[in-house]
């Protein structure tokens, strides 16, 4: 696992540590605003929350991108966070005309989006490699567990449909999972940027 210029040159470094406090605020607009999208029946209200949830998830992809120097990880997430925005937009336009042969673009666009978020994670975790093991080892942790949500979400649903008492009590423990997935991610990026600006003061000062 290599950091590219954590040791070398601590200069650049301070320049992706804020691309990263901007990925922790794009992150705070976000998920209100996604929460706001699902839960608002006013379709004027709805589609300017699309809206900027739109943007803002294009904003959030352009630089992940830029933090491609510090790992290869970043270019993937961001080329799969922007294809996936781009395919969520097509379902929302298209959805009036095409009905449910949306869901033809909506599943690639999950699918793209898991892999956005993993590799995300697995940036974050190269990136702190040697300034913060431990934390680098805590994204690579939580990196795994979204991986496996996914398949727990269908798995949930398919126990739903054959058994709908036991599937209640599957999407609970479900959402309370991605609840606390949504909790550390802001979190853990936070910790990130303070964590790696410390360590550019520590290297300018050897």
């Amino acid at each position: 696992m290599e950091n590219r210029y954590t040791a070398d040159d601590p200069d650049i470094l301070r320049k992706h540590i804020r691309y990263l406090w901007a990925l922790f605020w794009l992150m705070i607009l976000i998920n209100p605003v996604s929460l706001i999208e699902e839960a608002v029946q006013v379709p004027d209200l709805s589609w300017l929350a699309k809206l900027v949830d739109f943007v803002s998830t294009m904003i959030y992809g352009f630089l992940l991108l830029k933090l491609e120097p510090e790992s290869d990880c970043y270019e993937t997430a961001g080329r799969c966070r922007l294809a996936a925005a781009l395919l969520l937009g097509a379902c929302d336009l298209l959805s009036v005309w095409i009905g449910s042969w949306v869901t033809f673009l909506f599943l690639p666009a999950a699918i793209l989006s898991v892999i956005s978020e993993y590799q995300e994670y697995q940036g974050h975790s190269e990136i702190l490699f040697y300034a913060d093991p431990t934390l680098s080892h805590r994204w690579s942790q939580l990196g795994r567990w979204y991986i496996r949500i996914f398949p727990a979400i269908l798995a949930v649903y398919l126990i739903a449909l054959l058994l709908p008492t036991l599937g209640s009590l599957a999407i609970l423990a479900l959402s309370a999972a991605m609840l606390i997935l949504a909790v550390l991610e802001p979190v853990y990026l936070f910790l990130t940027a303070r964590r790696l600006g410390r360590y550019a003061d520590e290297c300018t000062e050897e």
